[in-house]
């Protein structure tokens, strides 16, 4: 009789853990479960698309090379400016180093480039770097929880451009603009683990059970 009643709670726990588990797999087919991962950085909810960059730097850039004056305040139209979020100012040796490193052939520097520089303190860079990319886990339940493994896809898109900015009295002139980093499609796996992740997903497990 005992052993027909450790054979029956086996059952029981057994019966429950697939039926757990298989709750989980049909809410992951369906995205709402808690414990699957899915995430979307965007930089500035004002670019909706790679195309409104590119568009708007190559503006820039046909000012430029029409001989056209384009100030500081041009760029904050356009959402490259000082002031957004996504721009970061670097003072003349850094705009240098972006270009050719720091012990590069300055003679490799763009002629644009090269005259901003050599105003020193009169110039400095501006890099942007915009971006919007959409992250979600392609591991299996058991992956993620057990054996802590995570696979990620990334989809989205990434763009990075340098302004090199002179300093002629109360203006502040871009004198060149240069794309550094142009991917309009990425589509990629990125494999990878957090050894903090399986404390937390332990809690997650811990919280899951204790509803029953």
């Amino acid at each position: 009789m005992a052993a027909t009643t450790r054979q029956l709670s086996f059952l029981a726990v057994l019966m429950g853990v697939l039926f757990f588990l298989g709750a989980c797999a049909s809410t992951k087919e369906s995205g709402d479960m808690s414990l699957q991962r899915k995430n979307t950085e965007v930089s500035d909810p004002k670019w909706t698309s790679f195309q409104n960059v590119q568009e708007s730097f190559k503006s820039i850039q046909q000012s430029i090379n029409e001989k056209q004056t384009v100030t500081v305040e041009d760029l904050e139209y356009f959402g490259f400016g000082p002031k957004s979020n996504n721009a970061s100012k670097v003072i003349y040796t850094a705009l240098q180093d972006l270009f050719i490193g720091t012990k590069g052939d300055r003679s490799r520097l763009p002629k644009d480039v090269e005259e901003c520089v050599e105003k020193k303190g009169d110039c400095y860079g501006l890099v942007v770097q915009l971006s919007s990319l959409n992250k979600e886990g392609e591991e299996g339940w058991f992956e993620r929880i057990i054996a802590n493994k995570k696979k990620t896809r990334v989809t989205g898109w990434q763009f990075s451009g340098v302004f090199a900015i002179e300093k002629r009295g109360k203006e502040e002139i871009v004198v060149a603009a240069y794309a550094n980093k142009e991917e309009a499609n990425i589509f990629k796996l990125e494999d990878g683990s957090d050894p903090r992740e399986r404390i937390i997903n332990t809690l997650n497990i811990g919280t899951i059970f204790s509803g029953f």
